[in-house]
C-alpha cells in the first residue's frame, strides 16, 4: 500500500485505467486532515475519549445512538447487601394462636414475600447480564478504534467515522437518557423496598388482629358467663330481661335462678332478724360492699369494651389506608408495564436497524468478493503478460548477444579494414547499429523493472483484499452476535411483562382479601356494640333490683327495732304481702 501510495501520479492515473475494478478510499480525520500513510505503522491516531458508560450502537447509515449503564463496584456491593438483608430476615416476635382463615392469609403473604425475592434475584441477573453485554461492546468499539488506525482506506470504518463525529447537543442528549435510566433503576429499588416493608408491616397488623380477637373471644366468654361475686340477700324484682341473642336467654334464666335465691335467703334472715339484730346490720353492710364491687367490675368491662371498639375502628381505618396504597401500587406497576413495553419496541426497532446493518453488510462482502474475484482475473492475466515479457526479454538478449558477438567480429574487420583501407561510409553504418541496438536494450530493460512493479502492486492488492475479507467476515460475525443479544434483551423483557401482570394479579387479590377482613370486622364491630347494649341494659337492671333490696332492708330493719321478739309471725304475715306486691309493681311496670 505505501509503494501504492508512492507511485508518480502518471503512473497513478495509467494504473486507474488499467484496471477499473480497484477503489482506493482516503478516510478524512476528525480535524479535516488527511492523515500520512507513510507514517501509519509508527505514528497511530490518538483514540476518541470515553465516555463514563456509554457505548455507541450503530445500525447501517442512521446515526442513532443507544445509551446503556454499568454498575460501580460500591453501588454493586450496597445491591449485595440488600439482597442478603432481604433472604436472611426472620420474624422477631412468635405469632400467638391464629384462626384458619388469618393463618391461610398469612400463607399467602409469605410465599407472595418468596415470589418478590425471586424476581429482584432475576433483576439482578438481568442486570448482570448488561454489564456484560456493556463489556463486550466496549471491547468491540476498542477494535473498531485500533482498526481505524491501522486501516485508513475503509469504507465501513468511514461510516463509523462520520457517526462518531456528533455534536455537544447529542452528546446531551445521550446523557439525558443515561441519567432518565439510571433514575428508572432507583425507582425499581425503592419500590421493591417499600414492597418489602408494606409486607412486615402487614404481617404485625396481622399479628395484632390476632391478638385483639383472642382478647375479645376470651372477654366474651367472660361476660357470658355468670359473675361468681357475692349475691345481696334482699328481694329483687323478677322483670323480664329483653332478648337479643341466645346467650341474652341463658343470662335471663339465670337471673331468675339467682332470684329465687335470694327470696329464700331473705326468708331466712327475716325469721333470724328478731333474734339476731347486730347480724342483720353486718349482713346488710356485706352486702352493700359486694354490689359496689358488682358495680365497678362492670363498670371496668364496659370501659375495656369502649377500647375495643376504638382499637377496631382504628384497624379499620388502616385496612382503608391499605387498601388506598394497594391501589397506587397497582398504578405504579401498570406505568412499570407501559414502560417496559416501550423499551421492548424500542429493542425491536434496534432488531430490524441491526437487521438492515447484517443486510448491508453482506451486500458490501459481496462487493468485496466481486472485486477480489476481478483482482485474481487481472493477476492472472497480468502473469501470462509477464511470461510473455520474459520470453521476449530472454530473446532480446540472445539476439543482444548476438549482437555482441557481432560488433566484436566487426570491429576485428573494422580493425582489418582499417588496417585495409576500408570505406568510412561502412563504418558509419556499423555505428548507426549499434546505437539502435542499444537504444532497444535500454527499452527492453525499463519496461522489465515496470512489470516487476506492476507485479509487486497486484501481490499487495490481492494482501489488502484477503485482509478486508477476513475483517468482513468478522464484521459480519459480531453482527450476528449482536442480533442474539438483541434477541435475548427481547424476550427478558417479555419475561419481565409476564412478571408484572402476575404482581398485578397478585396485588388484586390482595385487594379482595382485605376487603373481606374490612367485613368481617365491620360485622364483629356491630356484634360488640350489640353485646355493649345488652350490658349496659342488664347494668341498668341491676341497679333497679339493688336499689329494691336496699328500700326492702331498710324497711326490714325499721319495722324490725319497733315490733318485739316474739311476734315473729305477724312480721312473717307483713313481709308476705309486701312480697305480693312487688310483682304487681313489675307486672304494671311492663
Amino acid at each position: 500500500m505505501d509503494r501504492l501510495r508512492n507511485l508518480d501520479p502518471r503512473r497513478r492515473a495509467s494504473d486507474q485505467k488499467m484496471h477499473q475494478t480497484t477503489s482506493t478510499i482516503t478516510v478524512n480525520n476528525s480535524q479535516g486532515v488527511a492523515a500520512s500513510p507513510s507514517n501509519g505503522n509508527n505514528e497511530q491516531q490518538e483514540p476518541r475519549p470515553k465516555v463514563s458508560s456509554l457505548v455507541f450502537k450503530f445500525g447501517g447509515d442512521r446515526n442513532k445512538k443507544v445509551p446503556t449503564y454499568t454498575f460501580s463496584p460500591a453501588e454493586q456491593a450496597t445491591i449485595d447487601q440488600q439482597q442478603n438483608n432481604l433472604l436472611h430476615r426472620a420474624p422477631s416476635s412468635p405469632q400467638p394462636q391464629i384462626s384458619p382463615q388469618i393463618r391461610t392469609y398469612i400463607e399467602q403473604l409469605e410465599t407472595k414475600n418468596s415470589e418478590l425475592s425471586q424476581k429482584v434475584n432475576e433483576q439482578y441477573q438481568q442486570i448482570e447480564n448488561s454489564e456484560k453485554k456493556m463489556k463486550e461492546l466496549t471491547q468491540f468499539s476498542n477494535a473498531l478504534q485500533n482498526k481505524l488506525n491501522q486501516d485508513t482506506n475503509n469504507p465501513l470504518l468511514q461510516l463509523v467515522l462520520n457517526f462518531c463525529e456528533v455534536t455537544s447537543d447529542q452528546q446531551q442528549d445521550i446523557l439525558s437518557l443515561f441519567e432518565s435510566k439510571i433514575f428508572q433503576c432507583k425507582k425499581t429499588e425503592q419500590q421493591v423496598k417499600s414492597l418489602t416493608m408494606t409486607l412486615k408491616s402487614k404481617e404485625q397488623r396481622i399479628t395484632e388482629l390476632t391478638n385483639e380477637v383472642n382478647e375479645l373471644a376470651a372477654k366474651t366468654i367472660t361476660i357470658q358467663t355468670p359473675t361468681s361475686a357475692p349475691r345481696s340477700n334482699s328481694s329483687i324484682s323478677t322483670t323480664p330481661i329483653r332478648r337479643i341473642d341466645s346467650t341474652d336467654e341463658l343470662d335471663s334464666i339465670n337471673l331468675r335462678r339467682e332470684l329465687l335465691r335470694t327470696r329464700s335467703r331473705l326468708k331466712e334472715a327475716q325469721r333470724e332478724l328478731s333474734s339476731q339484730n347486730s347480724l342483720t346490720k353486718h349482713l346488710s353492710t356485706n352486702n352493700l360492699l359486694s354490689s359496689d364491687t358488682l358495680i365497678s367490675d362492670l363498670r371496668k368491662d364496659i370501659s375495656d369494651m369502649g377500647w375495643e371498639i376504638k382499637n377496631l375502628q382504628k384497624t379499620k381505618e388502616t385496612l382503608k389506608h391499605d387498601v388506598e396504597k394497594l391501589e397506587k401500587e397497582i398504578l405504579t406497576l401498570e406505568s412499570q408495564k407501559n414502560s417496559i413495553e416501550e423499551a421492548n419496541a424500542m429493542i425491536t426497532r434496534e432488531n430490524k436497524e441491526l437487521r438492515a446493518t447484517i443486510e448491508e453488510l453482506n451486500d458490501q462482502n459481496r462487493i468485496v468478493l466481486q472485486n477480489y474475484h476481478n483482482h485474481v482475473k487481472n493477476y492472472a492475466i497480468h502473469e501470462g503478460l509477464m511470461t510473455k515479457l520474459y520470453d521476449s526479454m530472454a530473446q532480446l538478449e540472445k539476439e543482444n548477444n548476438q549482437l555482441k558477438e557481432k560488433c566484436v567480429f566487426l570491429e576485428e574487420k573494422l580493425e582489418l579494414k582499417q588496417i585495409s583501407l576500408v570505406d568510412k561510409n561502412e563504418l558509419e553504418k556499423l555505428n548507426s547499429s549499434n546505437r539502435v541496438l542499444t537504444l532497444q536494450y535500454d527499452y527492453e530493460v525499463a519496461k522489465r523493472e515496470h512489470c516487476e512493479r506492476q507485479l509487486t502492486r497486484l501481490q499487495d492488492n490481492i494482501k489488502q483484499l484477503q485482509s478486508e475479507l477476513s475483517y468482513m467476515d468478522e464484521k459480519v460475525k459480531r453482527a450476528d452476535d449482536q442480533m442474539k443479544l438483541a434477541d435475548r434483551l427481547n424476550r427478558d423483557n417479555k419475561d419481565e411483562c409476564e412478571v408484572l401482570q402476575l404482581k398485578i394479579m397478585d396485588l388484586e387479590k390482595r385487594l379482595n382479601l382485605t376487603e373481606k377482613d374490612k367485613d368481617i370486622v365491620e360485622q364483629e364491630l356491630l356484634i360488640v356494640k350489640q353485646k355493649m347494649e345488652a350490658t349496659a341494659y342488664r347494668i341498668q337492671r341491676y341497679n333497679e333490683a339493688l336499689i329494691n333490696a336496699d328500700n326492702d332492708l331498710e324497711l326490714m330493719s325499721d319495722t324490725s327495732y319497733s315490733e318485739d321478739v316474739g311476734s315473729i309471725n305477724g312480721t312473717e304475715t307483713v313481709s308476705l304481702k309486701s312480697r305480693n306486691s312487688h310483682p304487681t309493681r313489675s307486672q304494671s311496670e311492663i
